[in-house]
């Protein structure tokens, strides 16, 4: 005789709400889910086990995004969506799945140019673009020391041009806003 056992996540659901879907560009509503691990016996999921990663997915979109997004609700919705931006203002430009500080140089026809705080410059489209407004509790990833890998943080103070965070290990230290990158959404790749 065979016993077949083994584990496997399922989602289930921890609470739901409206919230500011940067994908929509609107107010929607999200389910608040989190992955929980399941012990199985003949692929039949019976003991529950550990409670995993928690996400937050849109109902109308079905992205999925980081738990932090719902941390935003207290911020002006012009936080997420694309507005007017002047030559000058501070913004987070998206590129790589990483949102960046920047400032905003000039409209590109339907897009704008933005000069990133580490150098690199690029055209995004205005849904890519996002008014500055990183704030104390935030998640983050700095370059430590302003080295080359970058490393999961929290920002835990917000001055003009730099950012106290605090990284995984407990070390902390102010940076400057070219060392910094976010992930609003949960489609960045994971680092330790």
């Amino acid at each position: 005789m065979f016993i077949i056992w083994g584990w496997k996540g399922r989602p289930e659901s921890i609470g739901n709400g409206n919230f500011f879907c940067p994908a929509c560009q609107e107010e929607t509503s999200y389910d608040h889910q989190q992955i929980r691990t399941w012990g199985t016996l003949f692929f039949i999921p019976v003991i529950p086990m550990a409670a995993g990663q928690r996400y937050v997915q849109c109902r109308q979109c079905q992205g999925t995004f980081v738990e932090a997004i719902l941390n935003l609700s207290d911020r002006p919705s012009s936080f997420l969506s694309a507005p007017g931006f002047q030559p000058g203002d501070r913004v987070l430009g998206k590129r790589d799945s990483y949102w960046y500080p920047g400032t905003m140089r000039a409209p590109a026809g339907k897009k704008l140019k933005i000069q990133f705080d580490d150098g690199n410059q690029m055209i995004l489209s205005k849904s890519r673009v996002i008014a500055l407004d990183l704030r104390e509790g935030d998640p983050a990833f700095a370059r430590r020391q302003g080295g080359p890998d970058y490393q999961a943080c929290t920002i835990t103070a917000v001055t003009d041009g730099s950012l106290q965070v605090r990284f995984v290990d407990g070390g902390q230290e102010w940076t400057k806003l070219a060392n910094v990158r976010v992930v609003w959404e949960e489609d960045g790749e994971q680092e330790e």
